[in-house]
């Protein structure tokens, strides 16, 4: 990825489609206890669109059990995920099996694609400042984000416009990213002239 051509497909995709949606609701009680289970079904749905662009974008099927990593940093989440890969996985028709988890199942395997879940709210923002504080695991969030080999897809919260970014490195990085992200879809944006321009 770092050394890509300037006319290459991005290596990158930012992702805030969250902030067109309903507040997602967090699961009070039972197994999901604590789980935007909504946001997470809205997450994999988006993962399955992407994966068909991809075939579409490079002429070739997908196999979802070497080509794609599911990560979610948060181990809140992986109940839930895990219960709802099978019919995902079913639903997609590319595999039996994904690459999932929080940043440590990652060490030391890298995928053409990966997707990363990034449920960064005020309430937990401390738990992504893994390399900020060099008393806590320096370098994890690092390490993972270097695991994909053509493409990172990136999936951000409803309210990621509300964090403090500077808090936290990832959220700055995330967030800047995005911002360039839309000023360059808006430079390549073609806009049909109405009318005869002036003298």
């Amino acid at each position: 990825m770092q050394w890509k051509r300037a006319n290459d497909h991005k290596s990158m995709i930012v992702d805030w489609s969250e902030a067109k949606q309903p507040e997602s609701e967090r699961q009070e009680s039972g197994q999901f206890k604590g789980i935007e289970t909504q946001m997470v079904d809205r997450y994999l749905d988006w993962v399955a669109a992407k994966i068909k662009e991809i075939e579409k974008e490079t002429g070739r099927r997908i196999n979802m059990e070497t080509d794609v990593a599911l990560v979610y940093f948060l181990l809140k989440n992986e109940p839930y995920i895990r219960a709802k890969k099978s019919e995902f996985l079913a639903k997609l028709d590319r595999g039996s099996d994904v690459l999932d988890g929080a940043g440590a199942a990652l060490q030391g395997k890298e995928r053409p694609y990966i997707f990363y879940l990034w449920d960064i709210t005020r309430g937990n923002m401390m738990a992504f400042r893994q390399g900020d504080d060099p008393d806590k695991r320096r370098g994890e969030l690092n390490v993972l984000m270097s695991r994909p080999k053509s493409r990172a897809y990136h999936y951000l919260h409803k309210n990621f416009d509300q964090l403090d970014h500077e808090k936290s490195s990832i959220a700055q990085f995330l967030w800047n990213a995005w911002k360039r992200q839309q000023e360059g879809e808006q430079k390549v944006e073609f806009i049909e002239r109405k009318k005869v321009p002036g003298p």
